[in-house]
């Protein structure tokens, strides 16, 4: 529990309710003041003409009124933050959370509320603070627990909780405070936006980083229609500014015309014979890098590539399920071996990954690989499985919203963080806006650089890691999947016969994999949330399967058309 005094934002009040109306009724009449100066000249009106003057003078000044309220709302976050004061004071009273007070006057006795001392604060665009007091008071017990009513009430998502004690000398208080993301369409940036901040490493929107340095490796899942191809371009129109880009592009269609950019001369690839060789390039330039730092006179353990003031490099792979489709058993393990080798050294060495697919399935990226990706990205549609294998288990209760109709929106977090809303780079495509024109703009960069972000140095455990060159894959047993989903093991068997006799690509006998495991876990999951018996949450969870599944071969055959 952090000491210390914080500012907390505002208290919420009762009134808060009615605060567009008091502004706008007492906005209104200081409009309509002026008009009193002329007083006399109104006294010679008849009642009926000065009663329309009154109403007319009155409507015109509310109407301003108004209209003030609205750009007050729209461009400072005092007046907008107003609109959660009052959602959270409905949620309040609407769940029980004040406290009832029975005063008695000349007109007999009526019940009065009574708010605890709840505050909100508002920092910035992007983020949300609620606290709620720990004071031994009736209602303490569930004010620990409002992440997900509050989540939904502010149509926001959920980030953290922590506990504040604010101890005094004649005082002792404390809270506990809940952290928001909100507004992620309002703090959407635009492409020409999208740079590298020297510290907190590529911008993808307000608030949010991909500071590759610290969470190296980004992995993207892309929904059909979801703009992941324009995100992905956004992406590299930056990081081609600081660093080298290899790009592969399996399917050969949206990278693929790359190849006469400058600053990628004979960075793309889209056969797989080039593709493989690539990646054989990139773990060989990494061990060479390592001979390079170990071998510098400066050398010293936990330091990284820029503290030798080398380049990042990236290797950005597209539709990377279809170029793993396309090898053989031999091809596969090479790929995956050398995969394996640049996840786990990357950091140190400057070498970063950023694979991008429809939904990161462990037949196309291990479960273990997958867990070494530190920046987790998904937009368009995904079903409840693959948003889970996208963000782990600290999201397997959280509802992830679709928006129909909303390309380029999203999810986005940390691995092992909370996810939030996300929506990708705003282009200007109506506006002749073109990728190949800005990208063959570029200089082509030398192999030093000056950009070096804030990140932890390379740890002990991280360096050996990094030296075993192994990930271990997890697997489960019928008793260790029951034990973790907190279910019987006759249930968790019958439920796997159910996916499998639907179609579901799950395995049927032990060993059983991570993504066994999500499957699973969405299904229980939805049996809760739905209320329903195991059959129906099978059947909504097969069909959810299915639409995804008819979406992405819509998809992919007009892609080939």
């Amino acid at each position: 529990m952090a000491k210390r005094t914080i500012n907390k934002g505002s208290r919420l009040k009762l009134r808060d309710k009615y605060d567009r109306e008091f502004f706008v009724l007492i906005t209104g009449l200081l409009v309509a003041s002026p008009v009193g100066l002329f007083y006399k000249k109104f006294e010679t009106l008849p009642p009926k003409v000065l009663a329309i003057y009154a109403v007319g003078i009155l409507l015109i000044a509310f109407s301003v009124a108004f209209g003030l309220l609205i750009l007050l709302y729209h461009k400072f976050l005092f007046f907008s933050k107003n609109n959660y004061k009052r959602l959270l004071l409905n949620y309040v009273v609407k769940h029980g959370l004040v406290e009832k007070e029975t005063v008695k006057d000349e007109k007999g006795s009526h019940e009065k509320l009574k708010l605890a001392p709840i505050y909100l604060k508002q920092p910035n665009t992007y983020e949300l603070h609620t606290y709620f007091p720990i004071d031994g008071g009736v209602h303490q017990e569930k004010f620990l627990d409002l992440a997900d009513g509050l989540e939904t009430t502010f149509f926001a998502d959920y980030q953290e909780q922590n506990f504040i004690n604010e101890s005094k000398i004649l005082s002792k208080k404390a809270f506990v405070e809940y952290v928001f993301a909100i507004d992620g369409e309002r703090n959407r940036i635009s492409v020409n936006d999208v740079i590298v901040d020297k510290k907190l490493g590529l911008k993808l929107m307000n608030g949010v980083y991909w500071n590759y340095e610290a969470d190296p490796h980004l992995l993207i899942a892309g929904g059909t229609g979801g703009g992941k191809t324009v995100l992905l371009m956004s992406i590299l129109s930056a990081l081609a500014k600081v660093g080298h880009v290899d790009i592969c592009d399996p399917k050969r269609s949206d990278f693929v015309g790359m190849r006469d950019v400058p600053v990628f001369e004979n960075r793309v690839f889209f056969d797989k014979e080039s593709m493989i060789e690539c990646l054989r390039s990139k773990m060989q330039f990494m061990d060479e890098r390592y001979d390079y730092m170990t071998n510098h006179p400066d050398y010293k353990a936990g330091k990284r590539y820029s503290d030798y003031g080398l380049t990042p490099e990236f290797v950005l792979f597209d539709e990377w399920a279809a170029f793993i489709s396309s090898l053989d058993f031999r091809e596969f393990d090479e790929v995956i071996q050398i995969l394996t080798q640049i996840v786990l050294k990357g950091r140190q060495s400057g070498v970063f990954l950023i694979l991008a697919m429809q939904r990161p399935d462990a037949e196309y990226l291990k479960s273990a690989l997958r867990d070494n990706f530190m920046k987790r990205l998904a937009v368009g549609r995904l079903t409840g499985s693959g948003y889970r294998m996208v963000f782990g288990d600290e999201n397997e209760k959280k509802v992830f919203k679709y928006i129909k109709g909303k390309i380029g929106r999203g999810y986005v977090a940390n691995n092992g963080e909370l996810a939030r809303e996300f929506y990708s780079p705003s282009v200007p495509f109506d506006k002749g806006y073109d990728f190949h024109e800005e990208l063959s703009k570029l200089p082509v960069l030398a192999d030093t650089t000056e950009v070096q972000l804030e990140a932890p140095p390379i740890s002990n455990v991280e360096q050996e890691r990094a030296e075993s060159g192994v990930l271990e894959e997890k697997s489960y047993t019928i008793t260790s999947l029951s034990r973790k989903l907190g279910q019987p093991s006759k249930t968790v068997k019958t439920a796997i016969e159910r996916l499998t006799s639907g179609g579901y690509s799950i395995s049927e006998k032990s060993p059983y994999n991570e993504d066994d495991f999500i499957a699973l876990q969405t299904v229980f999951l939805t049996k809760e949330t739905e209320e329903c018996t195991l059959n129906v949450a099978i059947d909504i969870v097969l069909t959810d399967e299915a639409e995804f599944e008819k979406e992405f071969v819509t998809f992919n055959k007009k892609e080939v058309a």
